[in-house]
């Protein structure tokens, strides 16, 4: 045996070192792969023992090198020789791929014996796990653009693919264009069982044989043509690879540089496809990316379309195939192949149909992870229709992610015809189970005439009910397009089949707002749709919400008025569409009525518009506790509404005659705590560009009561102009009282002039005297003062005209009120607090001048029938309350103690009055506090005492011998009335007259009669 080393340098590659091996020593390797002729040898040897030479050496595959001539990128392979005959040589060895963490795998070489190919092919099976990204490290111009997510796993093999460029390089260097492909095992590709699909896998035999997809992952350096791509997976065929890459079905698309999925779908009836679909890494920092939609599926923006030879589109990680095939009822229109977070998803965009029954699935999808590649499947959706000449269903329901919770929501409609009547049924609902909780709603809406009288002909029914789920009653201005209202009266709205997930999207949008995820919430909502007289057609709708802190009453309603009606056929001369709201809010001490009409109203002309609301607010607790309002159209010009006032449109009109002419007018009333506002406008324009005229009068009233007093203003302007020659006149006047007085003031284009009139004096009222304010503003002397039990109130008694009380004698509370405010408080003789300083303003007097007193006495009975007092054995907190500053407030005088007008806009209540107390039971004593004993308590002595008491020895009970009859009839004649009962129980405190009733027959109730005397 024969070795020697091979000088590398002076032969650089196997063609020149075949030279060397063949003229002096007659080793003839040739044909030599022309993949690896030109490689670079770093070092060689050859072995001969007998007829048989072995040639070992080690090589560089160069892909990339720099202007100098030098590798960038490059990988080592061992590789041996065998020479065993002139026509018998094998080449065999081994590639070393470098990965991160100085970790490299080995690739074993496949060449086909005698082959002269440059197509160069080595396998791997994968040992140990890796990321995909660690594969690029040794490859060119991929930085970047590998997904991090991927993990390649032991159920992976790996393939390298090597060819020669067309052309060198700038500096002259052979490179090569590389590609790894790493595919599973072949019995972890994708074999999907169609039986096991959601909805309509009932229609597909249950044999996932008949049904592939093939999935592989493909690094490429460079771009790969059709063609290539034909011979490379030729050459696998024949080597007997692990795997193939199949060239796609398109002959136009090829296999770009960067990362991409190769797939392969197979499904029963001989549909076959082959396609690539390019990986993007998604994008981190300042930017996004639009979406579009594709089919059923968001993909990221930028998709192209193939030739028309191609049934594919394109997105960025994702595909879509048109199929178009029909598998029995099942119409499969296109499938996706999407890519997202390492995980892959076949999309079948897929229809049932049966008859007229249609039932579209959304994003329903077969899901693997590319790591492990379990596949699992997945609905979002679907979509329901059946459409017949009596019937009609609709449906949508969709699963939609959330942060950390998924909710489930439908939408579904039905509709029959049957004797010239017509049902239409309506429901949304949706499911969440939320921390540990399930959480949901249902809304459901009929629309069929149910009957009734002519003024409630009942024609649909509403209800529905939520379960930790608030609901909100949006703001009175929102009413008209609260979806629980447009629901009942216009229908859920129309569903797209293409996309049923977007309509219960919009649906669950629409909902979001009013109805929430709120643990220990809770809803329930009634609704009734009817007509009256054929008239005005009306919905109302109840809702009743209630979650841990707060309860909340809302009654909805929606009226419409066309006359003459619809049915005429003739065009109507008046519309009016009113909204209404009562709401009830505890939490907020709060009742409201509000009613409004909608820019829909008209009369005569639909350019003759209706306007006006209602509002009636009482606040009883909270921050406003003690105002109220009450409006017609709105306030007075120059009232600043407060906050919590609600808004209201004046009650009005405005015709807008024609093109020149219009007409207009309003009117308001409202009346609040401390004053009384009414007034109106009327309003008449013309303008034809060379003449022109314009009217307005108006008036404004603020009238107050005990004292009476009123401020009156009244306007009236006129204008007119025809070409340049204009003029105007205005009149004004101005009115006070009840002791009348004013001005009146005249307004020409050119001057005015003002005149007094009445006693100017008298604008100011006169305060009223007490027995006026007493009579006018306060009730009865026995309403003045009261008292309740607030807590622990056992029962309520009555003993003719006396009223008894059993509390709970360690917990309950009573709390005394009076209508007039008092300056002190006193309990048991001690002062308990003051008051902030008030006033009478009715009767001008200053808070310095008035003293009002609030006095609790508490007595009872001590042994010897005496009434003492016990105010040590309770607590007293004082209770406080505005009080309106129009009979309590500071009044504001005149020079002549008159008093002055109120400021529109002023104070209305004056804040922290003492209105009465608190009584509870004092401290009780700490148990182990005990009271004290004298010692000459507990001294005896040996005298004998007389017995006091006697002890009464007792029959025992003996029963009546007599039968079950006897002993009815014994019961039934002694039950009714019982003398000794009725003084047991007068004892007690209790009337037996009037809370006992004890009738014979209950003998009769009893199954055996039982023992008596």
């Amino acid at each position: 045996m024969t070795t020697a080393p091979i000088d590398v340098s002076k032969y650089q590659n196997l063609a020149e070192a075949a030279d060397k091996l063949l003229e002096p020593l007659g080793i003839d390797i040739t044909p030599i792969p022309d993949i690896l002729n030109d490689c670079p040898l770093r070092k060689g040897e050859y072995t001969r023992e007998g007829l048989k030479t072995t040639i070992s050496c080690d090589l560089r595959f160069i892909l990339a090198g720099d202007a100098e001539g030098n590798a960038t990128k490059e990988l080592e392979a061992s590789l041996t020789i065998e020479v065993k005959s002139q026509t018998q040589k094998e080449y065999i060895g081994q590639l070393i791929y470098p990965l991160a963490e100085n970790k490299s795998l080995v690739f074993d070489f496949q060449f086909k014996s005698g082959t002269t190919s440059s197509i160069f092919v080595a396998t791997s099976a994968m040992e140990e796990s890796f990321p995909l990204v660690n594969f690029g490290g040794a490859l060119p111009g991929l930085e970047g653009v590998i997904p991090e997510e991927i993990e390649i796993g032991t159920n992976y093999n790996g393939l390298i693919v090597m060819i020669k460029s067309a052309t060198p390089c700038s500096t002259g260097t052979i490179t090569r264009k590389f590609l790894l492909g790493l595919g599973f095992n072949s019995q972890d590709n994708l074999n999907i069982d169609l039986s096991q699909l959601p909805l309509i896998g009932t229609q597909f035999p249950a044999d996932p044989a008949s049904n592939n997809l093939t999935i592989q992952l493909l690094v490429a350096t460079q771009n790969f043509t059709h063609e290539e791509l034909t011979n490379i997976n030729k050459f696998l065929v024949e080597l007997t690879a692990p795997f193939q890459i199949k060239p796609p079905t398109t002959a136009s698309q090829e296999l770009t540089k960067g990362v991409c999925i190769a797939a392969y779908l197979e499904l029963v009836g001989g549909y076959k496809q082959s396609w690539f679909i390019p990986l993007v890494k998604r994008r981190t920092g300042i930017g996004t990316r639009s979406l579009t939609q594709v089919g059923n599926h968001r993909l990221l923006a930028s998709t192209t379309s193939t030739p028309e030879e191609s049934p594919i589109t394109f997105a960025e990680n994702g595909a879509w195939l048109k199929v178009q095939r029909s598998f029995g009822p099942v119409h499969i229109e296109k499938i996706g192949l999407l890519y997202k977070d390492g995980e892959i998803q076949l999309v079948p965009e897929a229809t049932l149909q049966i008859s007229q029954f249609v039932l579209s699935l959304n994003a329903l999808s077969v899901r693997a992870s590319l790591n492990n590649f379990v596949p699992y499947f997945k609905l979002e959706g679907f979509g329901l229709e059946y459409i017949s000449d009596s019937l009609e269903i609709s449906g949508a329901f969709a699963r939609i992610q959330k942060d950390d919770y998924e909710e489930y929501l439908g939408i579904a409609s039905l509709g029959m015809k049957a004797k010239a009547k017509t049902l239409s049924l309506s429901a949304v609902g949706s499911f969440a189970y939320y921390n540990g909780q399930p959480a949901f709603f249902l809304y459901l809406a009929v629309d069929y005439p149910l009957g009734g009288p002519p003024f409630f002909f009942v024609t649909g029914l509403a209800g529905g009910f939520g379960y930790n789920r608030s609901l909100t009653v949006p703001p009175f201005e929102e009413l008209p397009s609260f979806p629980l209202v447009t629901q009942a009266v216009d229908g859920p709205g129309s569903i797209d089949f293409d996309d049923p997930a977007a309509s219960v999207g919009d649906q669950l949008d629409n909902l979001a707002k009013y109805i929430q995820l709120s643990p220990g919430s809770g809803f329930l909502a009634i609704g009734v749709k009817f007509t009256s007289f054929k008239l005005v057609d009306s919905f109302a709708l109840l809702t009743v919400a209630i979650n841990e802190d707060n309860f909340e009453l809302n009654l909805i309603g929606n009226s419409r008025l066309v006359v003459p009606p619809e049915e005429s056929g003739l065009p109507p001369v008046a519309q009016a569409e009113i909204l209404l709201q009562a709401r009830f809010a505890p939490s907020e001490g709060v009742l409201s009525v509000q009613a409004q009409l909608t820019p829909a109203s008209y009369i005569l002309s639909g350019n003759c518009r209706l306007t006006g609301g209602f509002a009636f607010c009482i606040w009883y607790a909270g921050e406003h506790a003690g105002d109220f309002v009450i409006t017609l159209g709105g306030y007075h010009p120059a009232f600043k509404v407060p906050s919590h006032y609600p808004k209201v449109p004046r009650l009005g009109f405005k015709w807008q005659i024609d093109g020149n002419t219009s007409i207009s007018g309003k009117a308001y009333f409202a009346l609040c705590s401390h004053a009384v506002m009414a007034g109106g406008e009327l309003s008449f324009d013309y303008d034809d560009g060379w003449a022109w005229a314009s009217l307005n009068v108006g008036a404004h009233f603020l009238i107050c009561w005990k004292p009476y007093y009123y401020d009156i203003r009244v306007h009236l302007h006129i204008s007119a102009g025809i070409s340049f020659v204009s003029g105007s006149l205005g009149v004004d006047l101005h009115l006070w009282g009840p002791e009348l007085g004013g001005t009146f003031k005249i307004s020409f284009w050119i001057a005015s002039v003002t005149v007094k009139f009445g006693d100017q004096g008298s604008r100011d009222p006169k305060p009223i005297g007490w027995d006026e304010f007493r009579e006018s503003f306060l009730p009865p002397d026995d309403e003045i003062c009261s008292i309740a039990a607030t807590e622990g109130l056992v029962k309520q008694l009555k003993r003719g005209k006396e009223e008894i009380w059993i509390l709970n004698p360690k917990q309950f509370a009573l709390v005394t009120d009076a209508f007039i405010p008092s300056k002190k408080v006193f309990a048991g003789g001690q002062e308990k607090d003051n008051s902030a300083g008030f006033g009478i303003n009715p009767m001008g007097i200053k808070a310095g001048n008035l003293e009002t007193e609030h006095r609790v006495t508490i007595t009872r009975k001590d042994d010897l029938d005496d009434w003492v007092s016990v105010e040590d054995q309770f607590s007293f907190e004082p209770v406080t309350k505005k009080a309106p500053t129009a009979l309590w407030g500071e009044p504001r005088l005149t020079d002549k103690g008159r008093l002055k007008l109120p400021e529109t806009n002023g104070q209305q209540f004056v804040e922290g009055t003492l209105s009465g107390l608190r009584i509870v039971p004092a401290q009780e004593p700490d148990p182990g506090d005990t009271e004290d004993i004298q010692v000459a308590e507990l001294q005896y002595d040996t005298q004998l005492f007389d017995p006091h008491y006697s002890w009464e020895t007792l029959p025992a009970f003996g029963a009546s011998t007599a039968d079950d009859a006897e002993r009815r009839k014994k019961i039934r004649d002694t039950v009714a009335s019982n003398t000794n009962r009725n003084s047991i129980l007068s004892a007690l405190g209790f009337d037996p007259a009037e809370m006992v009733s004890v009738n014979a027959v209950i003998a009769d109730a009893f199954v055996f009669a039982p023992l008596v005397k």
